[in-house]
């Protein structure tokens, strides 16, 4: 067992030799970063350049790797399928277990509140949990908000249509014409959505009023911009009438709101669009040790639909926003140690302790109805009997074409056996056959053929006896003992009849040795059993390389049509190399009985330029190759015929019902997942597997620790707190727990603390606040006009005031 990290950075050729017997020599750059649980090698072809694994255990868990290319980059389990490494499929053993994953349900306008005069009476503060997915608005004297909703805006196409926000737009809005969150990162990049959501947010509350009336506080990213906080301030002071406003870090509300005689700590917010280590002390925020890191909810969301596309790449269409987070928050844990979890899950035994079925929704509208699988059976009747009709017609037609072929050949055989003998082969040669024996299985096949065809037409079954080409008193002629009792007449017949027995003979023999050989004849040992789906496949195989096969001669006859196309050429070369005995001369392309031609060493290549170049083609090519073509789409014909034929008559045999079709949907919806539980919310840990170029969680709070001095780091250790939407992954606070004890000194004290509510604690949080200081929480009007719009007053939750002097 091994793990190992490489990273490799290769230019022109590389040749590198572990003691993992893996070589490589590439051309290209790359840049890997492996993270892999296995018991064998592991090598990369320099030829191919393609990864490969021996020996690998029966379950093969997700490697985590980064492949950089010019101009691309690729993570995770694209990385694995550029290089040319098909995941492994897990083991799926029995489980009753099956979770059905929901629809979503339909979005519903935003409630407006009828209580504001109470409010307003009271000037109860409002508090804005300004999240880069869900904004959460209420009043402070409430635990939970009135009000959650994302922060997207928009409006219809129609011409005059009104601008939504928040769930209202969900709602009322069709189609793609939502625009973006009106962040990025948690810092406001559409003040215009900002805007109509905060306009949003009052007419929930049930503020009419064209002020609002009540102090507000707003929660805000790390380290926000002053500018950022300016125009934001501006907004509520100047177009709303706000008389006093606040700033919060959320991540620190919600520390104080389950830490509040707390004086030092550590809080780690995982958000949605990042993670940021606040280290507090003496009550107040150290934003010069802070830290950010740039792996949050929407990063693992993004990674877990990679890893679950690329494992389950059936179910890609179905893997919507609300499946990726129902699997990720509701199901996804934190391994104690994950290299320790890789190697006890190479034991199917701990397979099955996290082995989780899953069963997508079925869209029952893409289900159709009994009435129109009727419709659909009896459309697919009428069809193959069109197909039918039309195949008799054309059977009709070929044999038409097969009597005419088979009286011209007996016309031939009249001749012959009339003609002296000396003079029988000059007739064969010029009639295209070399010997009496060719001619006999060209009758033969002829009539073998329209006997099949006759059969059809005439839906009886066929016969398969050979020909008779003399009659009852030709028959007599060949018998009579001898040439005294017959008159001259009957001499000269009894000649031509002699001839006609012997080509008789060689036809008779000729269906002999095809009935022996069974060739072209049907089954006669075939049982009248059901259709298999493998016999209809088999034969949609045969009509398919067929109809490629015939494609391919089409499209090689339009290039020979171009005399100056490189395939005319070609041919052209090889049919004069034929026709003169020569073989191909690399230097020169004269030859026997040609004229000299130019020399290929000095001059450029114009050979079929002259008409006498291709008076050869002419004689060479007298055969027509529609023949050929006339015989392959016969078949074709016959296929598609027989093919039409099967898929009724298996489909009379396996009538589809709705109830069938929705449980085969059912199934095919189902899928299961082990080590991808523990794999996604790694990359907390690990951003690199995610193709995140940042460090872990526990690496940015080692450098906090490391960047403080030991008394303050040992006051925070005693205090980590875990808040935010990633928190909640089962076994995080185990994990930073076991993490952080052997990342401290020697008994040092490691305490880690989970946000009762992760998602509404920073709201409540706020709330206390503004209940029990509003007065050092919030600035008010004049003091925002005083020192600046940039202005923000200090407390235990807020960011650290710097003055920008461009602002003042």
């Amino acid at each position: 067992m091994l793990f190992f990290c490489l990273s490799l950075s290769l230019s022109l050729s590389l040749s590198l030799s572990l003691s993992l017997s893996l070589s490589l020599s590439l051309s290209l750059c790359l840049s890997l970063c492996v993270s892999l649980s296995f018991t064998s090698s592991l090598s990369i072809s320099p030829a191919r350049g393609v990864l490969s694994f021996d020996s690998l255990p029966s379950l093969c868990l997700w490697s985590s790797a980064c492949l950089s290319l010019p101009g691309k980059r690729f993570v995770g389990p694209e990385a694995l399928f550029h290089i040319g490494l098909e995941p492994i499929s897990p083991i799926i053993m029995s489980s009753d277990d099956i979770f059905v994953i929901a629809e979503r349900p339909a979005a519903e306008p935003d409630s407006r509140a009828t209580d504001h005069k109470v409010h307003l009476k009271a000037k109860t503060p409002i508090v804005i949990d300004h999240g880069s997915e869900t904004w959460r608005v209420g009043w402070a004297s409430e635990e939970s908000p009135r009000l959650r909703f994302p922060p997207l805006a928009g409006k219809n196409r129609q011409k005059n249509a009104p601008m939504y926000a928040g769930n209202d737009a969900l709602y009322h809005i069709k189609g793609r014409n939502l625009t973006r969150p009106n962040n990025e990162n948690g810092l406001v990049v559409s003040w215009e959505t900002e805007e109509l959501l905060l306009d949003h947010a009052f007419s929930c509350l049930g503020i009419k009023e064209t002020s609002v009336a009540h102090p507000i506080f707003v929660t805000e990213p790390l380290c926000n911009p002053a500018l950022l906080r300016a125009r934001l301030s501006e907004l509520l002071f100047e177009l709303y009438g706000a008389p006093s406003v606040g700033y919060g870090l959320d991540g620190l509300c919600s520390f104080y709101y389950n830490r509040p005689d707390a004086r030092a700590g550590l809080v780690a917010n995982l958000g949605y669009s990042g993670t940021t280590l606040l280290p507090v002390y003496d009550q107040r925020l150290q934003a010069r040790k802070a830290r950010r890191i740039d792996v949050g909810g929407a990063h693992i969301q993004t990674y877990g639909r990679a890893i679950l596309g690329a494992r389950h790449p059936h179910l890609v269409p179905e893997l919507n926003s609300n499946v990726i987070e129902t699997i990720v928050h509701r199901f996804s844990r934190v391994a104690p140690n994950y290299k320790d979890t890789l190697r006890q899950l190479e034991d199917p035994a701990h397979v099955t302790e996290l082995l989780q079925r899953f069963q997508l929704p079925v869209d029952l509208s893409t289900i159709p109805t009994q009435e129109q699988l009727d419709e659909r059976a009896r459309k697919r009747e009428v069809a193959a009997q069109r197909m039918r009709d039309m195949q008799l017609r054309r059977a009709e037609s070929l044999l038409a074409g097969k009597d005419q072929k088979l009286q011209e050949g007996l016309d031939l055989m009249g001749t012959l056996a009339a003609a002296q003998p000396e003079d029988r082969a000059e007739i064969l040669t010029q009639a295209g056959y070399s010997s009496d024996q060719a001619f006999a299985n060209e009758l033969e096949t002829v009539d073998f053929q329209g006997s099949k065809l006759r059969a059809r037409v005439q839906q009886v079954e066929p016969d398969f006896r050979p020909p008779v080409f003399y009659s009852e008193d030709d028959q007599a002629l060949l018998d009579a003992e001898s040439d005294e009792t017959l008159t001259e007449q009957q001499k000269a017949r009894r000649i031509e009849v002699q001839y006609i027995h012997g080509l008789q003979l060689l036809v008779d023999d000729a269906r002999a040795n095809r009935i022996a050989a069974g060739k072209d004849m049907p089954d006669e040992n075939k049982q009248d059993t059901p259709l298999t789906i493998e016999e209809i496949e088999k034969v949609q195989a045969e009509v398919d390389s067929l109809r490629a096969d015939r494609d391919r001669r089409k499209k090689m006859r339009s290039e020979l049509r171009d005399r100056r196309s490189e395939a005319a050429k070609k041919q052209m070369r090889l049919l004069v190399q034929q026709s003169e005995g020569t073989k191909p001369n690399k230097r020169s392309r004269t030859m026997r009985g040609a004229k000299p031609t130019r020399n290929k060493e000095t001059e450029d290549d114009d050979f079929g330029a002259d008409d006498e170049d291709w008076a050869v083609y002419a004689r060479i090519n007298q055969k027509h190759t529609g023949d050929e073509e006339a015989e392959m789409d016969e078949r074709i014909m016959t296929l598609e015929a027989q093919l039409e034929d099967m898929r009724t008559q298996y489909a009379r045999e396996h009538p589809e019902t709705r109830e069938q079709m929705i449980e085969s949907a059912r199934l095919a919806l189902q899928f299961a997942l082990a080590v991808e539980r523990v794999q996604i919310p790694e990359a907390i840990f690990e951003p690199p597997i995610a193709g995140i170029d940042q460090s872990g969680l526990i690496d940015g709070m080692g450098f906090v620790f490391g960047d403080s001095e030991p008394d303050m780091a040992s006051a925070m250790a005693e205090n980590v707190f875990l808040t935010g939407g990633m928190s909640k992954f089962a076994g995080m606070a185990e994990r930073v727990q076991t993490e952080l004890t052997s990342l401290r000194p020697f008994r040092s004290v490691v305490k880690v603390w989970t946000a009762q509510d992760p998602d509404d604690d920073a709201f409540r949080g706020a709330c206390r606040l503004m209940r029990q200081v509003p007065d050092k929480v919030c600035m008010t009007k004049a003091e925002y006009e005083e020192y600046g719009p940039d202005y923000l007053k200090e407390h235990m939750a807020s960011n650290m005031y710097i003055p920008n002097l461009t602002l003042q």
